[in-house]
């Protein structure tokens, strides 16, 4: 009987071993393997998002930033792309704004 139970205990360790070893590696790869931002914003943070089928419109309702803008369309090809991305992060930085997923971002600017 006893050699029953020490057999059941090293299979149990075995089988927790590699299950801790598989759940590890997954837990790796999805903190370092995962693209970030998972979610970027349509508009600057605390803009107002106004977005129709055709223009992609940002209102600035509580008067945030350096800028004095209004209001600002990013529908054009100008902000797509990861030129784009680029393009929004210093303007965004340049009129002083945070914007999640733009101004945070550390691959935005960055050549490949």
């Amino acid at each position: 009987m006893a050699n029953f139970q020490s057999i059941t205990i090293t299979i149990a360790s075995i089988i927790l071993i590699l299950m801790l070893t598989f759940i590890g590696i997954s837990l790796y790869n999805t903190k370092y393997h995962s693209a970030y931002p998972p979610v970027t914003a349509d508009c600057p943070d605390y803009w107002l998002d106004e977005s129709d089928a055709t223009k992609r419109i940002c209102k600035n309702k509580k008067n945030l930033g350096t800028c004095n803008n209004d209001e600002k369309d990013f529908s054009g090809t100008f902000w797509k792309g990861d030129d784009g991305l680029c393009r929004k992060k210093k303007w965004a930085q340049g009129c002083n704004l945070t914007w999640d997923g733009v101004t945070n971002n550390p691959k935005a600017c960055s050549k490949k």
